[in-house]
């Protein structure tokens, strides 16, 4: 008895301590101000625009050097003093075949092939007799409309596969940068963990759950590292033996004519800043080598955020301001050296706009 009279009177004293007052204090302060911003400001912008600076300083993570893409580019159009036509493709196709690729992957829809009936005729049946070649779609097959992705005569018989790019839109931080790219939808493995030999979309590195669709974070790398062949050298045989063999060849255009044969990136926002063709090139690399940023999950980054807030306070609190504000300071570069390195050396993205906003508020 007389052992919980003192436990209880320890106890008391405890509650009535002016340390525990303090601490219950800066509990209190720090937790309202972390509830606070995670329940009233999203900040997704903001993180995303930290997200993108990471990706821009971070080191450039290999390629596999099993994807190649050919571009219809300028050079093509002056070669050939116009587009390419239908039976430039045929003929691309027999010689591209001769190289022996793993994939032929056409960001091309062959509806927008241009030249006579029989001409489109015999590349659909070229393209459908080819067991490796497969058009990717930005469309996506939806609850009873199965029959969406089938192809229109005469290309009836070639293989659609789901691959479409994701710009970031309002849900997204609205800003049109495509960060992520599809996994699956509504169970259905897209291309690129498809031709990775990925069967089991729960084991993508960083796969995260939207909805009718699991996606992840495109492992980018700068503009230019997949530098495309130009699609008039293929016709003009200028390849060397073997060059393509083995290898995932995606063919798209790259002529400056118009928006949608490019996209925005982490590394620049400019409407033109990457083209499709280097996005998949990326989107492909990032499932063979399945190296998709993690995104920390929400509770670990409030607990990373009330525990810096914690420290704010204490120091408020405690010390003098000069003394306060070389901690603040270093408080700050601590965080952002921690979360860069964590994003460069592991691929963890953990959130920092809503901690940094903390320490300011805190102080």
């Amino acid at each position: 008895m007389e052992i919980k009279v003192r436990k209880i009177e320890m106890l008391e004293k405890i509650l009535k301590s002016r340390s525990f007052r303090f601490q219950a204090i800066r509990f209190v302060i720090s937790l309202a101000i972390t509830m606070l911003l995670y329940q009233f400001f999203s900040l997704t912008g903001v993180e995303n625009y930290l997200y993108d600076l990471r990706t821009i300083y971070k080191p450039v993570s290999k390629v596999s050097n099993t994807v190649a893409t050919i571009a219809i580019d300028q050079q093509t159009v002056r070669d050939m003093r116009r587009s390419p036509n239908a039976k430039d493709h045929i003929e691309f196709l027999k010689l591209l075949m001769a190289q022996k690729p793993k994939a032929i992957v056409y960001l091309i829809h062959p509806k927008e092939l241009v030249g006579a009936y029989e001409d489109l005729q015999e590349f659909g049946e070229l393209a459908a007799g080819l067991n490796n070649f497969v058009v990717v779609s930005e469309k996506l097959n939806l609850k009873g409309e199965d029959g969406r992705l089938e192809m229109p005569p005469p290309f009836t018989g070639i293989k659609v596969a789901i691959g479409p790019k994701l710009a970031d839109r309002n849900s997204l931080g609205g800003d049109g940068v495509t960060r992520r790219m599809l996994v699956s939808y509504e169970g259905k493995i897209a291309f690129h963990p498809q031709f990775a030999g990925i069967t089991n979309e729960e084991t993508v590195r960083g796969l995260v759950h939207e909805d009718e669709s699991n996606e992840a974070y495109i492992d980018y790398h700068p503009q230019g590292t997949y530098g495309a062949l130009s699609f008039s050298s293929v016709l003009e045989k200028k390849l060397s033996l073997n060059q393509l063999t083995g290898k995932i060849v995606f063919v798209g255009r790259d002529t400056m004519g118009s928006n949608k044969d490019y996209v925005q990136t982490p590394y620049s926002q400019d409407q033109m800043a990457m083209t499709v063709l280097e996005l998949h090139a990326n989107m492909m690399d990032t499932m063979i080598s399945n190296s998709s940023p993690i995104m920390v999950n929400r509770w670990l980054n409030m607990l990373a955020t009330f525990l810096v807030s914690w420290l704010i306070v204490f120091v408020v609190l405690t010390l003098k301001p000069s003394q306060g504000l070389l901690i603040l300071l270093a408080s700050i570069l601590a965080y952002i050296t921690i979360s860069w390195g964590l994003f460069s050396l592991a691929g963890v993205w953990l959130g920092m706009a809503h901690t940094l906003i903390a320490v300011f508020v805190c102080y």
